[in-house]
């Protein structure tokens, strides 16, 4: 028996080496999907096959990143199974984070002398090995040698693979651990201990990521891997620097980096880590230090990858890492002391922003937060954004959740107009740059690689031809300003007043139909001619004010209503007249509506939501890292009035309008992307979309509408708009009319006349 078969694990086998195939190339078939409908056959065929031929450049050189686990492979076969798989994915992805979950795949690394069976929970099962089916236990238990065999066999065909790990101790319920041995390193909460916290020191005094770097040059080099990729309960900690880790260790560094001393009575019991101790310290540190441990944290962290990217860059290998868990920049900062722009100056190579509101939503079984009236939707998209404005020359991999039969969702299948919504909305944001634009997302990070079947892909590559055929090169909606003087005076802001985030602002906006395009930068402001959303605006700089005033570009700021715009020449001001710590939002250079009535009717309505209790009733340790911060009220009428003047600025130059949500890029000239929103979640929703000019043709990208669009003659009357005539062809016509899935978004390209 062949350590590649079902027997169980004893620590070391001997199987039969193979060597990789050659690569098999072969091609791929294109299904010419035709729509029902009278529209142009001819027009029909002709945009397929330009989704073909620009398919073709994405196919070969791979527009994904694929997070799998081990058993998407097969190591019982000579190829383990990659020919099959890529038949499967339809194209060649860039590469691969093998999921092993487990750190003791590092940690224990055994060489390569001999061969060794590793069990199934050290290759990607999370689940008790002793209950896992023959054919599961075959599927996660891989050798040594067997994961080198893959590498190599990867590396012939183009691709990359990278050891993907997660933080985790199951206390040695399954095999001696690493971490049983060295508890100094597990989590100190303070309440309990856990995880891994890999910024921590072992009891001789040396750094953890010391051992690991020294561990994970020998596992690169001896597998050939491409690189590393650190996730959940690894980097970042899972839980908030609010209530973690206040060990001895770490507040010992923190006093070492900053020069602050403890008061004596918490000096006096230094050493002692029961939970009246770590709970002493927190409550110091946190109601008297608060911005300084969580800056502690940041210069911890880039500490921590410059390091590792300098040992893995030496040996010609990259690093990956989660960065982040689903939020901006604020929250990252505030809950985990990440700073993703200082991480990507440190080294690390691209960043896997779980950006995945379908599949968090529907796994998390939590329900909205109390103090966070934005959907989950549309504040993940915001986080888009805001992270590319704050790290330019990052690299995102968007993790794009499709279905994960290990932890059991299934997007695609149980949510697929919400999957198709996240996809194009995250991959149509633009970054505004001296160069030109570029999307915020660099590519798909898919997510779970081997539970998705063949028909599934097939469906995901069909969404990505379309993205691929898009040729952006200017953005037409308002884009949002980041202002990194902003957002570093952010911090000590929201410490003292719990004011809301700009990513939050925004999303409150898109909430309500008010589309951003994209980010532009203050260092790249003078290259942009559009409209801008500006939260915060009372944080700039006086010089960026001073730019922004001078360049006269249509803009929408919110700031604090205590905050005096006086003498800014603004043309309309509204305030939040129900939020004990009310925002007011302001235009410069653009006209205020002629009809003020809606916008009172908003200001005048109180939704009745709390206001946030005084400070200190307060306690940040009680939330969840990923999903709860507070925040001040911003009372939803008023979030609906910005909308409102966020849509009335971009109409005077947007050559699109429509009674739905809309995000407007433009590829060449007279011709448009233009993405049309379903706010709905129940309901199909009927919407007008109208040009400033006459309409030539409407190509659908999106998966529906199924139909040609209707082309239409209105008639206006105060509150109504009624549909009196519908073509199939534009004629004279400059609207049409379209059918949006619940909770989706269809995407046209439109060309003017």
């Amino acid at each position: 028996m062949t350590a590649s078969t079902s027997k169980r694990w004893n620590g070391s086998a001997k199987t039969k080496t193979r060597k990789g195939g050659y690569c098999t190339l072969f091609l791929l078939s294109f299904e010419l999907t035709i729509a029902n409908g009278c529209q142009s056959w001819y027009n029909k065929i002709i945009t397929r096959l330009v989704f073909r031929q620009k398919g073709r450049k994405s196919m070969e050189h791979g527009n994904y990143m694929i997070w799998s686990y081990m058993r998407c492979f097969d190591h019982d076969k000579e190829d383990y199974g990659i020919e099959e798989y890529l038949q499967k994915i339809g194209r060649k992805p860039e590469g691969f984070c093998a999921l092993v979950v487990h750190p003791d795949m590092v940690h224990q690394h055994p060489g390569m002398e001999k061969e060794h069976l590793f069990p199934p929970h050290l290759c990607g099962c999370r689940k008790d090995p002793r209950y896992l089916s023959e054919q599961t236990y075959r599927e996660f238990s891989w050798t040594n040698y067997q994961i080198r065999g893959l590498t190599q066999a990867l590396h012939k065909r183009g691709m990359k693979l990278f050891i993907s790990m997660m933080g985790y101790y199951y206390l040695d319920l399954f095999h001696e651990e690493w971490l049983g041995q060295h508890k100094e390193l597990l989590m100190e909460t303070t309440t309990r201990t856990e995880e891994l916290v890999c910024l921590k020191r072992l009891k001789d005094g040396s750094f953890y990521e010391d051992f690991l770097i020294a561990q994970l040059k020998k596992v690169m080099q001896d597998y050939h891997m491409d690189g590393v990729h650190l996730c959940d309960r690894f980097s970042p900690l899972s839980e908030p620097l609010a209530d973690g880790d206040y060990s001895t260790d770490m507040v010992e560094q923190f006093m070492e980096h900053t020069g602050i001393i403890l008061p004596q009575n918490l000096m006096a019991h230094l050493g002692e880590d029961s939970a009246e101790q770590k709970t002493a310290r927190q409550q110091w540190i946190w109601y008297h230090q608060r911005e300084s441990w969580i800056r502690f944290y940041d210069w911890r962290w880039t500490v921590f990858y410059q390091k590792l990217c300098r040992a893995m860059h030496e040996i010609g290998c990259q690093v990956s890492t989660l960065g982040m868990y689903v939020s901006d920049p604020l929250r990252s900062m505030y809950s985990m002391g990440t700073n993703i722009s200082h991480l990507t100056k440190a080294g690390v190579d691209f960043f896997t922003p779980n950006l995945l509101p379908t599949s968090v939503k529907m796994n998390s079984g939590r329900g909205e937060s109390k103090f966070v009236a934005a959907p989950m939707f549309h504040r993940y998209m915001a986080y888009v954004t805001a992270t590319k404005g704050l790290a330019p020359n990052a690299k995102l991999y968007q993790m794009l959740g499709i279905r994960d039969e290990e932890e059991e969702w299934d997007v695609l299948h149980h949510a697929p107009n919400q999957l198709e919504r996240d996809l194009f909305t995250a991959m149509s944001y633009q970054l505004i740059t001296k160069e030109g634009v570029q999307r915020c997302i660099e590519r798909p990070f898919v997510t779970i690689g081997d539970s998705i079947e063949k028909q599934d892909w097939d469906l995901v590559n069909q969404y990505m031809d379309a993205i691929d055929s898009m040729n952006i090169k200017q953005v037409i909606s308002p884009v949002l300003y980041w202002s990194d003087t902003a957002n570093e005076k952010m911090l000590a802001a929201h410490i003292k007043t719990r004011r809301p985030s700009a990513a939050l602002l925004q999303a409150y906006l898109q909430s309500f139909g008010a589309y951003c395009g994209g980010v532009v930068r203050s260092d790249d402001l003078d290259v942009h001619q559009g409209p801008l959303f500006i939260p915060d605006f009372d944080l700039l700089s006086e010089e960026e004010q001073s730019i922004l005033l001078g360049k006269k570009l249509p803009l929408l700021a919110i700031a604090p209503s205590d905050y005096d715009i006086s003498g800014l020449g603004a043309t309309l001001c509204i305030k939040d007249r129900f939020s004990t710590y009310p925002q007011q939002a302001f235009l410069l250079h653009v006209p205020a509506p002629k009809d003020m009535t809606p916008l009172e009717e908003l200001l005048a309505q109180d939704d009745k939501t709390p206001n946030l209790p005084s400070e200190e009733r307060l306690d940040d340790s009680k939330l969840n890292v990923m999903y709860d911060m507070y925040f001040q009220k911003v009372t939803k009428g008023f979030q609906q009035a910005c909308a409102m003047l966020f849509r009335h600025m971009d109409s005077l130059s947007n050559p699109f309008t429509s009674d739905a949500g809309l995000m407007v890029h433009q590829e060449d000239v007279g011709t448009y992307i233009v993405l049309v929103y379903n706010h709905q979640d129940e309901h199909y929703q009927r919407s007008l979309v109208t040009a400033n000019r006459k309409i030539d043709t409407v190509t659908t990208l999106s998966s529906f509408p199924y139909r040609p669009v209707l082309f239409v003659d209105q008639v206006t009357s105060p509150g109504e708009t009624r549909v009196v005539a519908k073509r199939l062809d534009s004629a004279s016509g400059n609207t049409f009319q379209l059918k949006i899935k619940p909770a989706g978004v269809s995407v046209f390209r439109i060309a003017l006349k």
